[in-house]
Formats: structure tokens, C-alpha cells, sequence
């Protein structure tokens, strides 16, 4: 006959804190596996996902993130849980895409966030077919990619709106998650 662990609270509390390294920090060199641990670092706000994984990660500091992103080409940045940026281990970008769009997709244009944005469902529709069209075959920044749905669209898309982050967000960059 088998027995079942009982557990209290604290020592719930006590695992998810050592399973997200929060309690004894990995060796320097696991940052790429810890972020596949946590399932993806939360990186809206890049600062933020470089203190996250600063905690995370025995001496990680900025330039040993910025490393892994953009020289080792370890880890991604892209859209990903909730619909907003997060780092994952590049090895399962597949699986995390693949996971992604298996959910039934959200209501994201729901009546009133094309009301809060002042479109339409065939303005929203344009917006992410431009976002498509002036990505394909080329890779862009953010500011780039709105340089490039403006020519097509207009200036309009491109102006900062509301607050998001400390500053606004265009109406191409509302869309991008969902392009």
C-alpha cells in the first residue's frame, strides 16, 4: 500500500520558493535552466526580468543576461504567457509556441478594448495584417516595426496612448502579441 505526502502550507511555500531559486540562488552557469524552471521570466520591462533572474542566478548581473540574449543566443524574448514578453530557454521556444497556440485564443478584441482604443474590429484586423505584411522576410525592432505600419497606415498608429510601462503604448504595439 503506497502512502501519500501530506504537506502543510509552509512547506508548500517553502518548495515553490527553492523551485524558483528564491531561497538559494543557482550556480552562475544555470541561468538558462532556471528560466526553463520558472517557465519563462517575465520581461515587459527588461530591467525586470534582469533583477528577477540577478536573484535567480549566482552573479548574473545585466551583461550576463544581455549575453545569453543577444551574443550565446540562449534564451528568447518574445510574447508569450498573457500575451506580454517574456524570456524562455531558446531550446524550448518550439514547445512554448507550440503549447501557446493550442489555447483557444482570448477575447482580445472584445467590444470594449476596441472601444478604450477607439477602433473598430476591421481597424484592429488592418492593423495586424500590416503588422504581418511588414515583417515578412525581415526582422525589425519595435520602433521600426511602427515606422513601417505608419507609412502604411498612418501616424496615427504609431502615437503613444494611456500609460503603460511609464510611458504609452501605439497601436501597433497593442497588436503586436496578437499579429
Amino acid at each position: 500500500m503506497s502512502s501519500v505526502a501530506e504537506l502543510t502550507w509552509p512547506d508548500v511555500l517553502r518548495s515553490r520558493l527553492a523551485t524558483h531559486r528564491l531561497t538559494d540562488p543557482a550556480a552562475p552557469g544555470e541561468l538558462v535552466r532556471v528560466v526553463g524552471d520558472v517557465c519563462g521570466i517575465h520581461a515587459q520591462v527588461m530591467v525586470s526580468a534582469e533583477l528577477s533572474l540577478g536573484l535567480r542566478v549566482e552573479g548574473a548581473m545585466r551583461s550576463t543576461v544581455q549575453a545569453a540574449l543577444w551574443t550565446e543566443r540562449s534564451l528568447v524574448k518574445t510574447y508569450g504567457l498573457r500575451g506580454t514578453v517574456h524570456l524562455f530557454p531558446a531550446n524550448e521556444l518550439g514547445l512554448w509556441l507550440t503549447a501557446l497556440r493550442a489555447l483557444p485564443p482570448p477575447d482580445r478584441n472584445a467590444r470594449g478594448r476596441l472601444e478604450a482604443l477607439g477602433l473598430t474590429q476591421r481597424d484592429a484586423g488592418r492593423i495586424r495584417d500590416e503588422i504581418a505584411a511588414a515583417v515578412e522576410g525581415r526582422r525589425l525592432t519595435l520602433p521600426e516595426l511602427e515606422a513601417a505600419v505608419g507609412e502604411r497606415l498612418g501616424s496615427h498608429v504609431t502615437v503613444r496612448r494611456g500609460s503603460a510601462f511609464g510611458s504609452g503604448w501605439s497601436l501597433v504595439r497593442s497588436f503586436v502579441g496578437e499579429a
